[in-house]
């Protein structure tokens, strides 16, 4: 298990925030797979893992695409 440190949370208000998008869009986001921790009741996101599973959906959204445009 690799060694996570606590500046590599992000609270979801300011992953929010970050992004441009509401809560109920992150939290949506959630729903659909995005991995999450949860400290005293509030969700939190460790930022590598959150990046990793961005970059795998976006590429996997793309390849969907693709193969729709070329059918």
């Amino acid at each position: 298990m690799e060694n996570k440190t606590i500046n590599q949370l992000i609270s979801e208000i300011h992953m929010a925030e970050a992004l441009g998008m509401s809560r109920s869009t992150l939290y949506g986001l959630r729903r659909k797979g995005l991995p999450w921790i949860s400290l005293g009741g509030r969700a939190y996101f460790y930022e590598p893992t959150f990046m990793e599973w961005i970059l795998e959906h976006q590429k996997r959204m793309a390849d969907v695409k693709t193969q729709s445009t070329t059918a």
